[in-house]
């Protein structure tokens, strides 16, 4: 397991699946004035998080791998530009890609897939 930066905290919580969401929501909302990154293990749990939050007026972008390359790049340059937000994604978002200012990440998946 890699180390974090200094001075980042890094920590974890384990929650049960069915109650997965209503604590990503609180989380999210708790911290809406801040950067945040959401990885989901697929483009359709990316899609259907993000229909859901920005229905019930949390407004969220994504990045997924079925996005057409241009939807992809317009949405990361604006979230890198952007001073708060919450950008939901698989890990397509994940590799090398270099994000100013984000705050909170999180992987919503089992566990086991970021530990391998």
């Amino acid at each position: 397991m890699q180390v974090p930066n200094e001075g980042c905290f890094q920590g974890y919580v384990f929650v049960p699946c069915a109650k997965r969401f209503m604590v990503l929501y609180s989380f999210l909302k708790r911290h809406k004035s801040k950067k945040v990154m959401v990885f989901f293990s697929s483009c359709n749990s990316v899609k259907f998080h993000a229909d859901i939050f920005n229905h019930i007026h949390l407004h969220c972008s994504s990045i997924y791998g079925k996005q057409k390359q241009q939807t992809r790049t317009t949405t990361f340059v604006d979230f890198c530009q952007a001073e708060k937000g919450i950008l939901l994604c698989t890990d397509v978002a994940a590799r090398g890609l270099d994000i100013p200012s984000v705050v909170y990440t999180s992987f919503i998946s089992t566990y086991m897939k970021f530990f391998k």
